[in-house]
C-alpha cells in the first residue's frame, strides 16, 4: 500500500484511481439504464446540475510545497 506522501506525488497512482473511478461510475449508470445525457437531464429538472461542476475540478499537486503554499495563498486572502 502506499504511504500519503508517495500518493501524492505518484502519477500512475493518479491515473489508476482516475480508471477505477471511471469504471464504476459506468458501471452503476449502464446497471440502472441511465446514460450520462439522462443523468444530467435528471439534475438539470432536480436543480442540480451545477453539483457536477464542482465533481472532477480537484487541483493534482505535484508537490507538498504547491499544498502548503495554495493554504498560505487561501489564508491571505481571507485577512
Amino acid at each position: 500500500m502506499l504511504d500519503p506522501m508517495e500518493i501524492l506525488t505518484n502519477a500512475r497512482f493518479e491515473d489508476v484511481v482516475q480508471r477505477d473511478l471511471s469504471k464504476r461510475e459506468r458501471k452503476l449508470r449502464r446497471k440502472m439504464k441511465i446514460s450520462l445525457r439522462s443523468l444530467l437531464r435528471i439534475a438539470f429538472v432536480l436543480g442540480c446540475l451545477d453539483d457536477f461542476d464542482q465533481v472532477f475540478t480537484r487541483k493534482h499537486y505535484r508537490t507538498i510545497q504547491e499544498v502548503i503554499d495554495e493554504q498560505d495563498e487561501d489564508a491571505a486572502s481571507i485577512l
